[in-house]
């Protein structure tokens, strides 16, 4: 009795090792699956839309002459000239060069043309962020918010922009590492990126403060000297935006000449939400005086919209005691600083700034808890998607 007893205990903990060993396949397969899923779908989406469109909507004023000139335009087409030609002018100095050397170096590693190369790269990123970000919210959050938020990112209204060639995707890549890496406790992984981060956007470099935050509250569990290396570390994260300074300093004498290069879009400060409200009235008035184009409106309107949407989760992210704190300081202040001027006494790029600010997409999943709200809230940004992708990819100025 004795000896069948202990042969079924053996035989109860062999199976139960199996099943947790399928189980952890199974999450990891998930984990790469459901991502892959929703970025298939999303090329598809636009794909379909911006066909549909074509043979269905007027073309606009700015109606490219091919699909490849569409999806590596207006931003796009600055990048790919800085990685072909270099800084050639003060204007350029506006894009930092993170992703014009990536470019530059995967043509000439691959001999595809660098539009290709760029909007290759672009969705190449975006994939993987998606699969860091679904571990990250899984984590903190469960699979349940996990697959809300990306499907919410899925139906942004201005999500194509992860797909053509601009820096949001490689953003959202950053960002989405840094976190991930800090999660897992690999710090001076989290510290390379986060100088990447910010050689790719000047915000980039806001990241020193949620990894300071996180020094912070796990320095008492580390011996002295593991602490001091780590703090002394964070002075790794400016490189990537002090490198960029430097060669400016060098090319054209001085190295805040990107922020000349940045008024050529005529932007100027401006105070956070209220900004919002009055180019609203602003909006409004010239629309009752002069009748302004039609996607002006909706382009400005969905802008300040969606920034205002982002405002709410932010206080709701405050608020929730769930999410931790070096994510909270990232959403604030990003959001904050991302909406602190005006281009063209417009709300010009404040949803596809925002858009890149992946705590957001996880608390909206929280706050919508019922599913039929849910379904509703995806249905109308899906409807949003298809019609600013469209008049995208028809030559209607959206930004």
């Amino acid at each position: 009795m004795e000896a069948s007893s202990v042969i079924d205990k053996l035989s109860d903990a062999t199976n139960s090792d199996q099943q947790n060993m399928k189980a952890a396949r199974h999450q990891r397969g998930s984990s790469i699956y459901f991502p892959a899923l929703l970025w298939i779908t999303q090329i598809f989406l636009t794909i379909a839309v911006i066909f549909l469109f074509s043979h269905v909507v007027s073309p606009g004023k700015y109606m490219s002459p091919d699909w490849l000139h569409m999806l590596a335009g207006w931003d796009g087409s600055w990048y790919t000239r800085i990685a072909q030609n270099g800084y050639t002018s003060i204007q350029s100095t506006a894009f930092f060069p993170g992703f014009p050397l990536a470019i530059h170096f995967v043509h000439a590693f691959t001999g595809l043309s660098y539009r290709t190369t760029a909007v290759c790269l672009a969705n190449v990123a975006y994939f993987l962020a998606l699969i860091v970000l679904y571990k990250l919210f899984v984590d903190y959050y469960g699979v349940n918010i996990g697959r809300k938020a990306l499907w919410l990112m899925l139906v942004f209204p201005v999500g194509f922009f992860f797909q053509v060639a601009y820096t949001e995707s490689f953003t959202l890549l950053a960002s989405a590492l840094f976190f991930y890496f800090l999660h897992k406790n690999r710090w001076y992984s989290a510290m390379v990126v986060g100088a990447c981060a910010g050689s790719i956007h000047d915000l980039g470099v806001l990241l020193v403060l949620p990894a300071l935050i996180h020094w912070g509250r796990k320095r008492k569990g580390m011996q002295a000297w593991r602490a001091t290396t780590r703090l002394l570390s964070v002075v790794v994260m400016p490189s990537g935006l002090v490198a960029y300074l430097a060669f400016l300093y060098v090319k054209f004498g001085n190295p805040l000449e990107f922020l000349k290069g940045e008024a050529f879009w005529h932007r100027q400060p401006s105070i956070p939400v209220w900004n919002i409200f009055e180019q609203f009235y602003r909006l409004a008035i010239s629309h009752a005086t002069t009748q302004s184009e039609w996607n002006f409106t909706a382009v400005m309107l969905m802008n300040g919209l969606i920034t205002l949407l982002f405002y709410v989760l932010g206080v709701l992210m405050v608020i929730d005691k769930t999410t931790s704190l070096e994510w909270k300081v990232f959403f604030i202040f990003t959001l904050l600083t991302s909406t602190v001027s005006v281009a063209n006494n417009s709300l010009e790029s404040f949803a596809r700034f925002t858009m890149v600010i992946f705590p957001g997409y996880a608390i909206f999943g929280k706050v919508l808890k019922n599913e039929h709200a849910y379904l509703v809230t995806l249905v109308i940004l899906l409807m949003l998607r298809v019609f600013f992708t469209g008049l995208f990819g028809d030559g209607y100025v959206i930004t």
